[in-house]
Formats: structure tokens, C-alpha cells, sequence
């Protein structure tokens, strides 16, 4: 504007209401947008209201033809089972298993255990199936032994047939433990 003729003053004032002019148009299109936005939403707030108070009528309506001896019936039914697992955690041991598998691997001594499976057919026995290499069938036979030692409750099983062998001889043990 320095090439206009009008004095200082005046171009400041201009420069003035310019910016204002601008800022007006802005927040023209500002709202504009926000009545938009607005009237986009309105059709999704009535839909969620419709809905809303559909589904309050739907359970009203479950409420008035639920019968109350149902209610019962299925309340009973959780009480007992609720019950029965209280009984059924207390007579469970959490650890039990690995209390085994730490007792055999600390039994070991120098035999190679390839397998070992733990299963519990009654809730009053546990059996242990163990697979394995033994350096020889006298360091076979003190593992038998050890196992056996581990409680007098217990059963330990091994075939004659694997004690053939005097060197490097491969075994399949099964342990029955009753609890």
C-alpha cells in the first residue's frame, strides 16, 4: 500500500479493518462447520436413543416374564456348584506335580532321563512314567532303589528284560504313588 496517497493514519486503519474482515470470514466458516458437524451427529443421537430405549422395553418385558421359581432353581444350582468346587480345591494339591518331578530329577544321580510323564488317573494315585539312559544296570538298579525310597507308598516298575544289557542301558520306569 505504500504506493496509494493516503496518509499513515489511514493505512493502518485499513490494514486494520482488513484483518478483521478476515478474522470475521474465518470464524463464519468456523461455525459453519461446527453447525455441520452438528447436524451430521443429530441423526446418530436419535438412532442410539431409539435403540436405547428399545432394549430397556426388551429387558422390562424379560423381567415381567421371567418366572421367579426359575430364578431359584438356577440360583440353587450355582450355591451347589460353588460348593462343590470349594470341596473339590480343598482335597486338590497345587503342587503336586511339580513336587514329584523335583523329587525324581533330584534322585537321578547319573542316569539320563529322556522322558518323564506324570499322570493322574484317581484323584488317591499319581503314576510316573520315566524314560531314560543308564550308564550301567548297577546305576539302574540304585536309581530303582532310590525311587523306591522316596515313599512307602509307592510302586516302582521295571521290566527284568531291560536289565539285559550291563552298559548304556535304556529303561522305561513306571512309579505308582498313592497320595
Amino acid at each position: 500500500m505504500s504506493y496509494t496517497f493516503l496518509p499513515p493514519a489511514e493505512r493502518l486503519k485499513m490494514k486494520r479493518e482488513y484483518r478483521v474482515r478476515v478474522a470475521v470470514v474465518f470464524l463464519f466458516f468456523i461455525s459453519t462447520a461446527f453447525i455441520v458437524g452438528v447436524g451430521s451427529l443429530f441423526p446418530a443421537y436419535i438412532y442410539s436413543a431409539l435403540e436405547e430405549r428399545l432394549h430397556l422395553n426388551q429387558v422390562a418385558a424379560f423381567k415381567k416374564t421371567v418366572d421367579a421359581s426359575a430364578i431359584t432353581v438356577i440360583q440353587n444350582k450355582l450355591s451347589n456348584s460353588s460348593v462343590l468346587l470349594g470341596a473339590v480345591s480343598d482335597t486338590l494339591q497345587q503342587n503336586i506335580f511339580s513336587t514329584m518331578i523335583n523329587s525324581v530329577v533330584a534322585l537321578k544321580g547319573n542316569v539320563m532321563i529322556n522322558s518323564l510323564g506324570l499322570e493322574q488317573p484317581t484323584p488317591d494315585v499319581m503314576t510316573i512314567d520315566i524314560v531314560g539312559v543308564a550308564p550301567t544296570r548297577s546305576d539302574l538298579l540304585s536309581f530303582k532303589g532310590r525311587l523306591q525310597g522316596l515313599s512307602s507308598k509307592e510302586t516302582v516298575d521295571l521290566p527284568i528284560s531291560t536289565l539285559a544289557k550291563d552298559k548304556d542301558v535304556v529303561f522305561s520306569i513306571q512309579v505308582n504313588e498313592k497320595l
